[in-house]
């Protein structure tokens, strides 16, 4: 998700890196009331059908294709990954460059109208 929600021109990936996607998972019941079980699957299942639809919307592909991919972990090396539509480009030994003209994680915010609040 950090790569999608990135400025699109800047979302770079070490060619040394891997990439992957799955499905959001219901966190262990443990000795919980089968009906706190129900609402964290309910939770679960809306968090994925959102993430399908925000993966297709910033990576090109269907929300089908996207849904399949991520029945199972889906590992992908950065030309795969830049394929699937999550990254823009590969960055290669040498081009230090291409990272001086990322913007800052708090440039990103503003742009995106995150508002910063002290103290949370």
């Amino acid at each position: 998700m950090h790569l999608l929600i990135s400025n699109v021109p800047s979302r770079v990936h070490l060619n040394s890196v891997s990439a992957m996607i799955q499905q959001p998972r219901v966190p262990s019941s443990g000795l919980m009331p089968a009906s706190d079980v129900l609402i964290r699957a309910k939770e679960v299942i809306t968090n994925r059908d959102t993430l399908v639809k925000l993966l297709a919307k910033h990576t090109g592909n269907s929300e089908e294709t996207v849904s399949t991919v991520m029945r199972r972990p889906y590992y992908m090396d950065s030309t795969k990954a830049k394929e699937f539509g999550v990254i823009d480009k590969i960055l290669w030994r040498g081009q230090e460059k291409i990272m001086a003209d990322v913007l800052s994680p708090e440039e990103w915010d503003k742009n995106a109208g995150i508002q910063v609040v002290d103290g949370i």
